[in-house]
């Protein structure tokens, strides 16, 4: 009797905090909604545990999938003098979130960068600082990709981003063929 007991209050435990977690994602929504989703799939999966900064690369796949990539980061930001507060560059993030002590930035195109953002960064240590004032130089650890390093990459119906799947992969998106998705309203 008491076996029946605690299988039914650890079942109950566990369809509850499924059940929270997807409450805090958003259902319709843009491509920023969908990296939120993204993020708290991540956090909440033991995947990438041990991992504390995250780069974060985002875009609409077609008419109905948004498409996330989520990397551990390995080397640091290289600024440079296009990369001030109050501008804009592809190539330097923008947006961030910071969940669980876990730091995730991104570059949106609709934002520019902040002191705020700056500062996060500084405390997370992803700036290099021999290139804050002037660019000086590449350091030798800088730009290095790991190849066989792994992410995670979403595939959001567009129409309803509860509605996704995930691949992790060492490969780029675009690079292999995605899950297909069933995202039509019927």
């Amino acid at each position: 009797m008491k076996t029946n007991y605690y299988i039914s209050v650890i079942i109950f435990f566990l369809l509850g905090s499924c059940s929270s977690i997807t409450k805090n994602r958003t259902i319709k929504g843009n491509l920023n909604d969908a990296i939120e989703n993204a993020i708290l799939d991540l956090l909440n999966s033991n995947t990438f545990k041990n991992e504390q900064v995250f780069i974060v690369h985002a875009k609409s796949i077609n008419n109905e999938i948004y498409g996330v990539n989520i990397i551990g980061v390995d080397n640091k930001l290289l600024p440079n003098s296009n990369n001030k507060v109050g501008t804009n560059h592809p190539y330097f993030p923008t947006k961030y979130i910071i969940k669980k002590d876990k730091l995730f930035y991104w570059y949106d195109a609709n934002e520019f960068i902040t002191k705020k953002l700056i500062h996060t960064l500084a405390k997370y240590n992803q700036i290099d600082s021999l290139n804050v004032k002037e660019f000086i130089g590449i350091p030798k650890t800088s730009g290095l990709i790991d190849d066989s390093k792994k992410g995670i990459d979403y595939y959001f119906c567009k129409n309803n981003l509860v509605k996704y799947k995930k691949v992790i992969t060492n490969k780029a998106m675009g690079w292999y063929k995605p899950p297909r998705l069933k995202c039509r309203k019927n």
